[in-house]
């Protein structure tokens, strides 16, 4: 699922990479849900002469059951160039989103988490570039689960989806 936005920056949370670190969301997100929250990280596009939109970026996580998974980064957005107000000065930047779902909200409590930008070399498997942040931790907060008979009520049979399209 590819998602295009715009985000609005208070929903923008900044990665610092002099110091690895992230400014974490208060809540990522609720427990089962998927793909309906979209958390979007800055971070400058240049760091010490690399263009990171040429890394494969991941998000690494650990669910609150312990549980590891990644979120591949499908896109960068880099036409949002931070601007120094006081100076007019632009500095380019990468905008990272990151679509919760699946394994990271599977339980409700603290999801850690940290990004990766690496680059492997194909012939050797090596890593040519590698930068990490360190961990930072958001919350997957409790819902309500369906009893299963009420989800039944919301499926469509095979004559009614067909109707639809």
């Amino acid at each position: 699922m590819l998602i295009h936005l715009t985000p609005q920056e208070h929903q923008i949370h900044e990665i610092d990479l002099e110091t690895r670190t992230i400014n974490v969301p208060q809540f990522l997100s609720v427990r089962f849900d998927h793909n309906a929250e979209v958390i979007c990280f800055k971070c400058p596009r240049y760091f010490e002469g690399v263009d990171l939109a040429d890394m494969i970026c991941v998000i690494q996580y650990i669910n609150a059951e312990g549980d590891s998974g990644l979120y591949w980064v499908p896109y960068y957005d880099i036409d949002h160039p931070d601007i120094d107000e006081e100076t007019g000065v632009s500095t380019p930047t990468l905008l990272i989103p990151w679509a919760i779902g699946g394994l990271a909200t599977i339980a409700a409590g603290k999801v850690r988490f940290s990004v990766r930008f690496y680059k492997i070399e194909e012939e050797t498997k090596k890593f040519l570039f590698n930068l990490s942040t360190q961990p930072a931790v958001g919350e997957i907060l409790f819902g309500l689960d369906l009893p299963s008979d009420v989800i039944e009520d919301f499926k469509l049979d095979n004559d009614t989806t067909s109707a639809l399209y």
